[in-house]
């Protein structure tokens, strides 16, 4: 995609040239500059993401994901009201413009942003969102991660464990967001707070400022809940309704619990799974060894004041007090499908809480450098060498949310 003028500051510098490609690298150039003309009106009106088109691929999106198709089926005549929402979104010029750039440069995060709109849609036709409403939240899904856009995409494009800077910076991405949001005068100041805190958490675990509470936005509510769907359906290995039952089931002081049940109630049946029930329990083991390994740094530690073990315990808690209060079925038609179902909920489970285990050594990590990494603390030093072991967790099978930015 090209500009067709060339195009100009307010204060009268020419920022691109006539001809120039319209990509991210144009598009950050741009950020913090005020317009003489929106840049959309620079680029032909043929070469953006036609409303037409975006419907277009979120219906074979839909229809290429069973859970997806069983939503929209759950929905009935109400379905209307999400493709009605998502043609209208997909009217807003700033919508168009970023989603064209994504298109042209990462489909994957032109799909993705369909997914997240399609399910924020879904969720907020089920909580009876008004029609303004449906339009903000399915509007907030499409930009939730443009502030990818204008960041480095190749340190998250792998499996490996990213980097304490690395971590930093993809943590930023919900600002740059807000601030795009913010530049454009047409979106609500709902949705630029709703893409700023799509990634915070109601207990406070969440980023970039660690809300919590009523301090989170409605619609950020249904975006953070989509995030957490979104990545067991993007890259869990096996059956993704079971994985997001317990994901959901274990996350709900975290996310909206209203919003959670009401996906919850959403989900089809899972049929009984099979395979050898020693594997199901191979996570929910390394998680014991683990929760282990951590009463005993406690029993060890001399500093109990310290802010990195004071932290660490704290989420150590929560996590123990997640584990004790997830339910695990043990219905099936006969005794060995119901043992077989029991199996396969503990191996979720287990994967679950081994990510939220790693995810806790990686936030100490991030708020105090140099702990886990080996001699730049006392090797006595209990903590240090817990985060060591945690962050060593790098062959985690793939569960809920394996993605780095959940």
């Amino acid at each position: 995609m090209t500009v067709f003028r060339d195009v100009l500051s307010t204060a009268g510098v020419r920022l691109l040239d006539s001809g120039a490609i319209l990509d991210c690298a144009a598009l950050e150039h741009l950020l913090g500059h005020t317009l003489i003309e929106p840049i959309v009106q620079c680029v032909r009106a043929g070469d953006l993401v036609q409303e037409k088109a975006l419907l277009s691929v979120a219906r074979v999106s839909v229809a290429a994901v069973p859970l997806l198709g069983h939503f929209e089926a759950r929905l009935g005549t109400e379905a209307r009201r999400v493709w009605s929402a998502l043609e209208k979104c997909a009217q807003t010029p700033a919508v168009m413009l970023r989603l064209t750039v994504a298109r042209n440069t990462d489909y994957g995060m032109y799909q993705h942003a369909v997914r997240t709109a399609f399910l924020a849609l879904f969720i907020g036709v089920m909580a009876g969102f008004s029609e303004s409403d449906l339009h903000a939240v399915g509007t907030a899904a499409l930009m939730h991660d443009v502030g990818m856009m204008h960041m480095d995409a190749a340190p998250w494009e792998g499996r490996r464990s990213l980097s304490v800077s690395e971590r930093r910076m993809l943590q930023k991405h919900p600002l740059i967001g807000q601030q795009i949001a913010l530049s454009e005068l047409m979106l609500a100041p709902s949705i630029a707070t709703a893409i700023a805190q799509h990634h915070e958490r109601i207990d406070g675990s969440g980023y970039p400022d660690g809300l919590s509470g009523a301090a989170i936005s409605p619609l950020a509510r249904v975006l953070m809940l989509v995030e957490v769907a979104s990545g067991v359906l993007d890259s869990v290995d096996g059956d993704p309704v079971l994985q997001l039952s317990i994901t959901l089931r274990a996350n709900q002081n975290s996310l909206d619990r209203e919003l959670c049940e009401l996906l919850l109630a959403a989900l089809p049946g899972s049929p009984a799974p099979v395979g050898p029930a020693a594997f199901h329990r191979a996570e929910l083991r390394r998680v014991g060894a683990l929760l282990t390994a951590w009463r005993i740094a406690c029993e060890r530690v001399t500093g109990a004041d310290a802010p990195q073990f004071v932290f660490v315990n704290e989420r150590m808690q929560r996590l123990h007090r997640m584990l004790a209060e997830v339910s695990i079925r043990s219905e099936g038609p006969t005794e060995a499908a119901a043992t077989s179902v029991v199996c396969a909920e503990i191996g979720a489970l287990g994967r679950e809480a081994l990510w939220q285990t790693r995810q806790i050594a990686y936030d100490t990590r991030q708020r105090w450098p140099d702990t886990g990494e080996r001699g730049s603390l006392p090797g006595q030093d209990a903590v240090n060498e817990w985060i060591y072991a945690a962050m060593k967790l790098t062959d985690v099978p793939t569960g809920a949310n394996q993605a780095p930015n959940r």
